[in-house]
């Protein structure tokens, strides 16, 4: 992709780079179950809470954020 836009000519790079792909097509799932067993780690947010703040704030509604 970004080979084919240099090749090309274009100025500017393609919306879906090389990277991009790369970078989208792993696994970003993380365990915690070690923090949780050796430190008692209790997350302060919980994974539904994180993702309706994480939607509200790239809608740009900060008061849905808090």
């Amino acid at each position: 992709m970004d080979l084919g836009a240099r090749l090309l000519g274009r100025g500017t790079p393609p919306p879906l780079t090389n990277w991009l792909v790369a970078f989208l097509g792993r696994d970003r799932s993380y365990d915690i179950s070690a923090a949780r067993a050796v430190l008692g780690h209790r997350p302060g947010v919980s994974l539904d809470a994180g993702l309706r703040e994480t939607a509200a704030l790239s809608r740009g509604d900060r008061a849905g954020a808090a």
